[in-house]
Formats: structure tokens, sequence, C-alpha cells
């Protein structure tokens, strides 16, 4: 019976799939207003925002004090970090690379995440596969021409790395590399980032991303006229003024909607140092349940709009790990079924945020919010309970 219901699923998740990515790629490719009657969000627009924002900074034109100031919120380092994929004119050659790679990195999201997912068979792992572009946060980062793909696949590629290989120079070079191209995108990557400070020999290579990180800084402002100080500067105000004019579900928005905006970098850093308390206490736990919780905190920690909900795909992995894990106790996983499935069902495409009406899409995303708190919240207890059960394990050897 649990197999029929699976296929079911199987079919059920392939033609939603198969439509929504359809849908996302023509907009991303024709780039329409209007479908018929139904005014559309223009396709490509996050592709061109970017390409702009990249070109005007190594050709010297104004980005944060220019007349396109108000959509470039991304800090000088993401200026070298986006500039392989964004940074090309004219744009047609950027649209062809952004599409390649984006076709690429999902390809490998995919495969990566139904292989960590614990799916024991070829059609559990069909499952998993279809669930991730069934999602709308996946169709809207194609149609909108995002980054978030290409960064969760990276991000999850370090952080296994520091799982499963020795430390050593070659690795922790690596994991670095890796982490600096998430951070081209900080605010979806930066709480991420975090979890590599508690792998195993994960120190050194979060300090040699750090010291990369201010090294790309520093090379993508040498090019610019303005004085270091002043870019950084401008890059804060555009940063503040972009958070206090929306996004959806985090905590900016809250604090925005409250009058209390005076509050959001303050709220912002205690988040990110309780999830430091937090990862340096459960350490020792499973690394998934710490990719879970981070990958909630990034999600709600600053500003986001739809397509970064990609991140709760993280937690959802480490949910279906508990739910098909036999040895785990009972009432965990069924706790993880129930979670698991909810959560897939409020990502699945087109959500509900611009498909239900006033005030249907607010309850909506009132509803994810609680669900993706409650996500973190069980994994955290695991990871809580989990880390107080383990021995503490020695110090693993420097290469």
């Amino acid at each position: 019976m649990a197999q029929r219901w699976l296929i079911v699923a199987i079919v059920a998740l392939a033609m939603l799939a198969t439509a929504w990515l359809s849908y996302e790629a023509y907009r991303f490719l024709a780039r329409p207003t209007r479908i018929g009657p139904l005014a559309i969000h223009p396709g490509a627009l996050d592709l061109v925002m970017l390409r702009e924002m990249v070109v005007d900074w190594w050709r010297g034109a104004p980005v944060y004090s220019g007349p396109r100031a108000a959509l470039n919120n991304y800090p000088p380092a993401s200026m070298i970090a986006l500039a392989p994929i964004y940074g090309w004119s004219p744009e047609s050659v950027a649209v062809t690379v952004w599409l390649a790679t984006f076709v690429a990195a999902l390809a490998a999201l995919i495969a990566r995440l139904a292989r960590e997912c614990g799916a024991r068979t070829g059609v559990e792992r069909l499952a998993a596969a279809l669930v991730v572009v069934a999602t709308y946060p996946v169709g809207a980062t194609l149609g909108n021409g995002q980054i978030g793909v290409h960064i969760l696949l990276a991000i999850v590629a370090a952080l296994l790395l520091l799982r499963d290989r020795a430390p050593s120079w070659r690795r922790d070079t690596l994991v670095a590399g890796l982490l600096l191209l998430t951070l081209a995108k900080p605010t979806l990557a930066g709480p991420l980032v975090l979890v590599a400070l508690v792998l195993p020999g994960g120190v050194r290579a979060f300090v040699l991303t750090a010291v990369g990180y201010v090294g790309l800084t520093c090379a993508a402002s040498a090019v610019r006229e303005e004085e270091f100080v002043s870019l950084l500067g401008q890059f804060l105000a555009r940063g503040w003024s972009q958070a206090m004019r929306g996004g959806e579900s985090n905590l900016h928005r809250l604090l925005a909607s409250a009058d209390l905006v005076e509050w959001m970098p303050h709220a912002s850093i205690a988040t990110v140092a309780l999830l430091t308390l937090f990862l340096v206490r459960c350490r020792r736990a499973e690394p998934w349940a710490l990719i879970g919780v981070a990958a909630v905190v990034a999600r709600f920690w600053t500003y986001h709009r739809w397509y970064d909900d990609i991140l709760i795909l993280l937690p959802l992995v480490a949910l279906a790990r508990i739910a098909l894990d036999e040895s785990a106790a009972y009432r965990d996983r069924v706790a993880a079924r129930v979670l698991g499935v909810a959560t897939v069902l409020l990502l699945l495409a087109p959500g509900g945020l611009y498909l239900l009406p006033s005030p249907w899409n607010i309850g909506y995303r009132y509803g994810q919010i609680a669900l993706w708190i409650a996500d973190a919240a069980f994994l955290a207890w695991l990871g809580w309970r989990g880390a107080a059960s383990v021995p503490a394990r020695a110090d693993p050897v420097r290469a």
C-alpha cells in the first residue's frame, strides 16, 4: 500500500514539476508581462539587475549611489564572486552562462539531496528528486534568474566535505573556496557558513574563508574611486533601505511592520549569536540537524523574498533522514514524517503567496512561518539531545 501511494505521489510531483518549470523557463526566456488577462512578474528580473550591478561596478559607474542604487544591496566582495556568472556583456552571454550553470547546479543539487535524505530505493530517491523540482522556490529561482540553487549546492558540498573527509590543507582550501562562492549572497548563506566552524576540523576552513572574504572585499574595492570606508557605508545604507521596504517572512519585515526598524540590526545579530551558541553546544550532533536549524535561521534573520524559501529544502532533508531511519525512536520518526509532509505540502508550486487571495495568502504565510519554526525547534531538540549522548571526540589530527 505504501509503495502504491509513493507511485501516485511520484506521478503527481512529476506533472507539477513539469508544468511549473516549463512556465518559469518561459518566463525567464520570453519575459512576458502578461499571460492573457493575467499580469505576471517580469522574467529574468534578478538576472538583469545583478548583471547591471556587476558590470557597472567593474566599469566604474556608481553602484550604491547611481540611478539603480535602490536595487544594489550586495557587498563589494559579491562583485567578484558573482562576476563569473553575471558579469558578462552583452546580456545574451550572461543569460546563456546563467542558464547552463543553473541546469548543471540543479542536477547536482538534486542528486546530492536525494542521496542524503536517507532514501534506500530508486523509487524513494526519484520521489525525493521530484520534491526538489516541484517546489515553488526552485522554479521562482529559474524564472527570476536568481543565484539560490548555485549557492545551496556550494554550501551543501562544502559542509559535507567537512563531514566526510579528514582535515587537510587541500580539503580546507577547497571548502573555503566553496564557502566564498556561497557568500556571493551573504544574506542567504551567512548563518550556514557558521556550521563549518563546528564540524570536524572546520576551524581552519572557516578562518581561510574569513581571510578570503576580506581579501575579496579589498580587491573589489581597489578598482573603485570611492574610499573604502565610504563604499562600505554606502552598501550598509542600501541594505538598510532594502530591508525596510519588505521581503516576505523575515525578521526585518516583522520589525518594520511594528515600527521597530531601529531594532533590525540588533535582532539579526542576536539571532546569529544564539545560533552560534547552539552550534557550539551541539557540535557533536548529527550534522544535518545543525544544517537544518541554521537554514531556518538563514531564512528568517534578514531580508528575503519567496525564491529564498529554497533554504527550507535543507531542514526537509534532515527531517527525511530521521523519518526513514529505522534505528530512530518511533516517536521521532512519526514527528519527522508529520513535519516533513506538512513542509512539502506548503512548499509545493505554485505556493500560496501569489496564488491565494487576501487574507488567505496571509494565513498561508503565517502557517509556513509557524511550521518552519517547528521544524527548527524539533531539529534543535534532537541535536541538543544527540550531542548530550555522544562522548566528546578527540580533536582531529591537523594535516
